[in-house]
């Protein structure tokens, strides 16, 4: 789950992985990928020719620690629509 990567990012960090969440833009146009509950978030990279979808996604991607903002981020290297 996202808050699970959030929390235990140091296990995940570098690692391709595969997540569900729910992905929708931010109040300041920013991707993110959110739990379905909403309460936890990560920063959303899209890699080149992956296209946004909002709503519920799976998404192939690698979650990094973005060293200039400090910030958690997964690089999408998929993003399918579920439902």
């Amino acid at each position: 789950t996202v808050s699970l990567l959030s929390t235990s990012w140091q296990l995940f960090e570098g690692d391709r992985i595969s997540v569900r969440g729910v992905c929708d833009v931010d109040s300041h146009g920013a991707l993110r990928l959110a739990d379905a509950d909403g309460g936890c978030s990560i920063a959303l990279l899209l890699d080149q020719g992956v296209a946004p979808v909002c709503g519920e996604v799976v998404a192939d991607c690698t979650l990094v620690l973005d060293t200039y903002t400090m910030s958690l981020v997964l690089e999408a290297h998929s993003l399918t629509a579920q439902g």
